[in-house]
């Protein structure tokens, strides 16, 4: 299979070459001879308030104008992971197929979508719009590995790497339960479980007009941790 244009999405931008080519050996069990990477900067622009900003970079990649791109998107749990925006043939071409289901010769790539890797395959379109008719939870379970693994054996993006887990500061009258975060949590925030003690609020807030200090306190919460 030839690609003219293949796009790589690599999910954490300060990635070093070692580490891309370490990554694409283990989940794709391949060799990897070499590795080159480019990083292209936005373009300055001058604003209204006369001084300067840059737009983003990854509109060159949202414009489809790249052969790679080192992108990351927000991570959070959906009950219904959406498939038509990322890998939808739509959202990649103009016209991607013709009517007998072969790639039309003269399509044109679809900018400012979120198909990152012009991403078309018939199949892929086929699950995905049954995948959005289905109001059968376990079909739909079914339709998303299926999914999952056609677009993994396409391999047009490569999981890069993720923090498994986070750190923060918060004042002592903010609290979090004896089991806080979950096993996808991606910030202190995401599951609104934290409560204000209002009491211990003002006391914190009398103590500091008299200098009074409390012990800092060092709370670990690691039973997801791999």
């Amino acid at each position: 299979m030839k690609w003219k244009r293949p796009s790589w999405s690599v999910s954490r931008p300060k990635a070093n070459k070692s580490e891309i080519k370490r990554a694409v050996e283990t989940i794709f069990d391949k060799k990897v001879v070499s590795v080159n990477t480019l990083n292209v900067r936005g373009k300055n622009k001058r604003e209204r308030r006369a001084d300067f900003g840059r737009t983003a970079s990854w509109k060159k990649v949202q414009e489809k104008k790249h052969d790679i791109s080192f992108t990351a998107f927000g991570r959070f749990l959906e009950m219904y992971p959406r498939f038509w925006e990322h890998f939808h043939s739509f959202n990649a071409y103009d016209t991607a197929f013709l009517q007998d289901g072969s790639i039309n010769p003269q399509r044109k790539l679809k900018a400012q979508t979120n198909n990152l890797e012009s991403f078309a395959i018939p199949e892929m379109d086929q699950l995905i719009e049954q995948y959005r008719a289905s109001e059968d939870k376990q079909e739909m379970i079914e339709l998303a590995h299926r999914m999952a693994e056609l677009h993994h054996n396409y391999a047009s993006f490569i999981p890069g790497f993720y923090q498994g887990f986070f750190r923060v500061g918060y004042w002592r009258w903010l609290h979090y339960p004896e089991d806080f975060s979950s096993k996808h949590a991606s910030g202190p925030g995401e599951l609104f479980v934290e409560w204000i003690d209002a009491t211990e609020k003002q006391q914190t807030l009398d103590a500091k007009k008299t200098n009074q200090k409390f012990e800092s306190s060092i709370t670990i919460y690691d039973q997801w941790a791999e």
